[in-house]
């Protein structure tokens, strides 16, 4: 009889043990939750037409943090969104989903040594303003959703952030907004000739105002069409590359890449850019789009990509950049925390396992996360799951 009791009171013991061990897990992640928030900072006043940079980073950090994953959500009729950068040694973008408004960045710290464990600026975001049709707007960049994990796949949700950028029109004879003067512009103004700040209408005239004295006269026509002057080239050129060109690659797999580059510039407005694959025309986008996604190509197999840039006189640049890339081998199962579903858990594991060989001791408990089979676990594993992610 006493055995009993003492048998059900042992198990009465374990239960609470075993809820109270529970409580304590949850109460633990959301602390984290509460604690942890996304930061995001940097100019917030910028000419129309400007490039300009946001830095992206966490604070409230209690554990390591293997794994990242965001999405950043913004005005496309005022921004362009550029390309990001890594701030930290051996933290690096796994990959990168862009469309208009949209933008989605899984981020990776290659072993614990490099886990982030404490309060960090970790991204610089590149953006460029758009031209406007008014003298000025105000516009609002999201941190709208991010994702974090720590090395044992336990996946935490991070408060967002905003930023407020303001844009001033740097080029206000450019009246129908196509980032260039033109007689369109001449056409708008003329057509406003006479109207005053004494008119009712006067807020539907005003932009053609460039002299800024209450009237639309001989002197706002004069500007436009010396503004229209000085823009046009003695004899077309192609459009230029900075020295900071750049075409970078995001989102490889065993069949395709998505290519990123830096816009090029010219007088009268670049109006598209070639992209080559191993010397061959592949595609031709507009001069405002600044990606391409490659499909249909071989696992395994290395690639040279390649962007041009023209303009409306025919001109097409010969030394825009290049990359060569090296597809992924077709992969094995991504899902190694196996909850059903690939995501930022997963990747977080083939982090923690960053700088792992099969040499090690311990190989056996890490090998899952060799993604390529090559008997290690380095970037190219981390960019396979980061891969399998956005699929």
């Amino acid at each position: 009889m006493r055995t009993r009791k003492k048998c059900k009171t042992y198990l009465v013991y374990a239960l609470l043990i075993l809820l109270s061990a529970n409580w304590f897990a949850e109460s633990s992640l959301a602390k984290a939750e509460e604690a942890i928030h996304a930061t995001l900072s940097g100019e917030d006043k910028v000419q129309a037409g400007q490039a300009f940079n946001l830095t992206y980073g966490i604070k409230g950090v209690t554990e390591a943090v293997y794994a990242q994953d965001l999405t950043i959500t913004y005005d496309a009729e005022r921004l362009e969104f550029i390309d990001a950068d890594s701030l930290k040694e051996n933290f690096s973008i796994a990959g990168l989903s862009a469309t208009p408004g949209h933008v989605r960045i899984i981020a990776v710290s290659h072993g614990a040594k490099y886990a982030i464990q404490e309060d960090s600026e970790l991204l610089t975001l590149h953006w460029r303003s758009k031209s406007l049709s008014q003298a000025a707007a105000m516009t609002e960049v999201a941190i709208s959703h991010t994702v974090v994990s720590n090395g044992d796949g336990v996946e935490i949700n991070v408060s967002g952030a905003t930023h407020t950028v303001s844009i001033r029109n740097s080029q206000p004879a450019d009246l129908n907004g196509d980032n260039k003067f033109s007689i369109g512009d001449l056409a708008i103004a003329a057509a406003s000739y006479g109207k005053t700040s004494a008119d009712p209408d006067w807020a539907s005239h005003v932009k053609a105002d460039i002299h800024a004295d209450g009237r639309i006269d001989i002197l706002d026509l004069a500007i436009i069409a010396k503004a229209i002057w000085n823009s046009l080239p003695t004899t077309p050129m192609p459009p230029e590359w900075t020295a900071e060109k750049r075409l970078d690659v995001s989102d490889v797999s065993s069949t395709g890449v998505t290519l990123h580059w830096s816009g090029a510039t010219d007088p009268v407005g670049v109006t598209g850019y070639k992209i080559y694959q191993d010397g061959e025309v592949l595609g031709t986008v507009t001069g405002s789009v600044y990606q391409y996604a490659i499909t249909a190509l071989q696992p395994n197999m290395a690639y040279t990509f390649k962007v041009e840039a023209g303009n409306a006189f025919g001109q097409w640049s010969t030394d825009g950049p290049s990359v060569t890339v090296t597809t992924q081998p077709n992969p094995p199962s991504s899902d190694l925390n196996s909850d059903n579903r690939i995501s930022v858990g997963d990747l977080a594991i083939v982090a923690s396992a960053y700088g792992k060989s099969s040499t090690d001791d311990d190989w056996a408990k890490y090998e899952r996360a060799d993604m390529n089979r090559s008997g290690k676990v380095d970037i190219e594993d981390l960019a396979m799951m980061a891969s399998e992610i956005f699929r």
